[in-house]
């Protein structure tokens, strides 16, 4: 809760929330019921996890489920870029990551 009220001090305009049921932040109905005054509750556009096995888990279901395009994950703290790919990620997959991890060697 530390980093939501760190990112609304910082961002007040940006649409964010706290912890969200996967069923809620991607469905309008569920979220309606799960995160009743949510900005966000259906209408999820990125999804950040505090763990490593929630992250994963949650971005793949989201994806297969959801017929989304998911895009990570990406790792942070290290000295140099470094990011992951799944054993089961596709040729998409594998571009767009290497497209965002050169981006992120420029800026580092």
């Amino acid at each position: 809760m530390e980093a939501l009220q760190m990112l609304r001090a910082r961002e007040p305009d940006l649409k964010v929330d706290g912890e969200l049921q996967a069923d809620a932040a991607v469905s309008l109905l569920v979220g309606q019921s799960k995160a009743p005054g949510s900005q966000v509750a259906g209408r999820q556009h990125a999804h950040i996890s505090e763990t490593w096995p929630r992250a994963t888990s949650g971005y793949k279901l989201l994806e297969r489920l959801g017929g989304a395009a998911a895009i990570g994950p990406f790792l942070q703290g290290l000295a140099k870029p470094a990011n992951d790919l799944s054993r089961g990620c596709s040729t998409e997959d594998i571009f767009s990551v290497a497209v965002v991890t050169a981006l992120q060697s420029e800026t580092a």
